[in-house]
C-alpha cells in the first residue's frame, strides 16, 4: 500500500501516527505483514513500523530525511555503522518502488525489533545476509555501550 507523507512534519517524532495507523489497518485487512509508505513524489519513505534499507550488491540504500522518514535512533546507528564499513557503501537517496524488485535484500529497522529482514515483496524473494550482519553489529554496539 502506498500512502502520502508530509515531508516537513513526518520527520518529527510525535504521537500523531494516523498515516501509520491507517496503513496498519490496510495491511491487516489485506493479510500483509507490513506496508511501505510513499511521499507525494511517489518515493519510498519508510515502512509502517520503521526505516527502510535496500541492498544492491555492496551498496545499502535508505531514503534521506528530506523524503519524510523518521529520524530514528536505530537508523542513525545503522548509518554510522555503514559509514565505517569497509564492506558496504551507504547511499542516502530517493528510492523508487520499482527498485524493490531489483534489490538483493530489504530490511526494516526500529528501536523495538532492531533489524527485521523482508523475505518477500510481491513475487521477489530476498536474501537476508546483510540484515543479519547489521543486526549483529547493532547488538555488539549496544553491548559495548552498557
Amino acid at each position: 500500500m502506498a500512502m502520502d507523507k508530509d515531508h516537513i512534519l513526518s520527520t518529527l517524532k510525535t504521537t500523531n501516527r494516523i498515516v501509520n495507523v491507517l496503513a496498519s489497518i490496510y495491511a491487516k485487512e489485506n493479510e500483509y505483514d507490513n506496508c511501505l509508505l510513499i511521499n507525494d513524489t511517489k518515493h519510498i519513505v519508510e515502512a509502517i513500523n520503521g526505516n527502510v534499507f535496500l541492498v544492491k550488491d555492496n551498496t545499502v540504500i535508505t531514503p534521506p530525511l528530506t523524503e519524510g522518514c523518521v529520524q530514528g535512533i536505530i537508523r542513525k546507528n545503522m548509518i554510522q555503522s555503514l559509514k565505517k564499513s569497509s564492506v558496504y557503501q551507504l547511499e542516502e537517496r530517493k528510492i523508487s518502488p520499482f527498485e524493490l524488485l531489483k534489490a538483493d535484500e530489504v530490511f526494516i529497522t526500529n528501536s523495538i525489533i532492531g533489524v527485521q529482514s523482508v523475505k518477500i515483496y510481491r513475487k521477489k524473494v530476498y536474501n537476508t545476509e546483510v540484515g543479519q550482519k547489521m543486526a549483529l553489529s547493532l547488538r555488539e554496539l549496544a553491548t559495548s555501550l552498557n
